[in-house]
């Protein structure tokens, strides 16, 4: 995003949330609930992700939205949210559950204490197969190649081995190709070709990573443990984090089942709760519902934007992106103001540039 788009969605920021728009729509959602999606808290970058503000948050904005969500809201556990939606009793006003995927090993460095100050409960989805195991993902070993080594090289080597989709990734420019080569990855290619080809590059590029840059990424049950032990929950994120949608019912049960068994075996404790990995509309699907349900798993969250009410689908449940953005804009976010602010930004950039050219 260029300096001056930048500007814009500031200035329009702020004026919504000075022109008091904020305070209006807490008033309209205070019947609601809105469940708020974290993954890493840290001040600096891994290369194992790309520099995505979705993906990790500054410690200091952290506390800020931890503390303010302390004192301005309800927070209530994810159990306490099914519990409403099942028995269709009122929430508090302006209930929030917070909620963490992947199980990042800086969820308990750095997020984990904050949470403990603030007397705060939440929820961390683990992807089980990662942990403990010096084992990564592909998309990990696909940003770690980027960062290391460059776009323009992975490109390069990606349109030979997969020539059926050079298309589709020139017609795109180069603004959202790792997104398009991600979503290439996960619904088109199949896991033994992706990680022969993944492999392949790092061979060729000798690329090693070290172990202890491995041990830095995920959560160890040591920590679980002790996170578990002070209150907080945990659910199954499945084993290996594959689009569930695409699998065949065996494999995506096992995934599944597999990540629900071994958290319950570390933690001794039941496990009930479940987010889809991706979680966006196409990486789940009724036969998914329906294992979750055979395994009496209370409820499954979604990366789909947006609040809940007492008819949301207990498998469905919508969440709201957290960014690593000022105070303001967190407050402005969580009132699932995003969609509507995000218009607005578009039209009154379109106009400046007119008036600029």
């Amino acid at each position: 995003m260029g300096k001056f788009k930048k500007a814009i969605n500031k200035f329009v920021n702020l004026f919504f949330y000075y022109l008091g728009f904020y305070y209006i729509l807490r008033f309209i959602n205070r019947k609601k609930i809105r469940v708020l999606m974290y993954h890493g808290v840290d001040a600096r970058q891994t290369d194992f992700i790309l520099d995505n503000p979705s993906l990790v948050i500054s410690t200091k904005n952290f506390e800020e939205q931890i503390k303010y969500l302390s004192k301005s809201y309800n927070i209530i556990s994810i159990h306490d949210l099914a519990a409403h939606i099942k028995k269709k009793t009122p929430f508090l006003p302006n209930s929030v559950v917070i909620t963490f995927d992947d199980g990042l090993k800086n969820n308990f460095i750095n997020a984990f204490p904050i949470l403990q100050k603030y007397k705060v409960k939440t929820t961390v989805f683990l992807t089980t197969g990662y942990i403990d195991t010096l084992k990564i993902s592909w998309s990990n070993k696909f940003y770690y190649f980027i960062n290391k080594i460059g776009l323009g090289e992975f490109i390069e080597e990606f349109e030979k081995e997969f020539s059926t989709y050079s298309n589709s990734i020139e017609k795109i420019g180069q603004k959202n190709i790792t997104e398009n080569i991600n979503f290439i990855f996960k619904y088109k290619v199949d896991d033994n070709t992706r990680e022969k080809f993944l492999q392949g590059l790092y061979n060729k590029f000798g690329i090693k990573i070290n172990k202890e840059e491995i041990k830095d990424l995920y959560l160890s049950w040591k920590e679980i443990k002790k996170m578990a032990d002070a209150g907080i929950s945990f659910g199954s994120h499945t084993s290996t984090h594959p689009v569930l949608s695409v699998l065949d019912y065996e494999k995506a049960e096992k995934e599944i089942v597999d990540s629900k068994k071994n958290i319950e075996v570390k933690l001794n404790k039941k496990i009930n709760l479940f987010a889809y990995p991706y979680g966006n509309e196409g990486s789940f699907d009724l036969n998914i519902k329906k294992i979750l349900i055979n395994y009496n798993f209370l409820c499954a969250v979604s990366t789909i934007e947006g609040l809940n009410s007492l008819n949301s689908d207990l498998y469905e449940l919508k969440r709201i992106s957290m960014v690593d953005e000022p105070l303001y804009y967190f407050k402005l976010r969580i009132e699932g103001f995003e969609g509507l602010i995000e218009k607005i930004q578009h039209r009154v950039y379109r106009y400046f540039r007119r008036i600029r050219y």
